[in-house]
């Protein structure tokens, strides 16, 4: 099987699991990529978990499913905010030495501005 026919096969699968039309199956069937509009998305299941935008911005939205399969994807599929789990809380920082935030559904990372739309747990040192 050609790679262009697994990659249709996994748009048709994607279009009829999710109701997206363009959609490609990313992981297990449970995580695909779509474009809405002008942003890129990353879903799953049914929340859409990660929106890139044109400016470079990534909004972040676990749908209230702070599980392990949800920190895994938000992790694999962007590279620009680490998240990590302590004692069931999950924190977000954009940097290194940056300010560590507690992770918000909702919350924007701005390539400029860095995290905005949570809380700072612990300020820059």
């Amino acid at each position: 099987m050609s790679s262009k026919t697994m990659d249709t096969d996994k748009r048709d699968a994607a279009t009829l699991k999710h109701g997206l039309p363009h959609a490609r199956v990313l992981v297990k069937g449970n995580t695909v990529e779509y474009i809405d509009g002008n942003d890129r998305v990353i879903r799953l299941w049914d929340t859409d978990i990660l929106r890139f935008r044109p400016d470079g911005s990534i909004v972040f939205d676990s749908g209230g499913f702070l599980t392990n399969t949800t920190k895994e994807r938000l992790v694999a599929f962007q590279n620009k905010v680490a998240i990590w789990q302590e004692r069931k809380v999950w924190y977000v920082c954009a940097r290194y030495d940056g300010p560590v935030y507690r992770f918000t559904d909702g919350m924007t990372y701005h390539p400029k501005r860095g995290i905005e739309g949570a809380e700072i747990v612990k300020k820059s040192e």
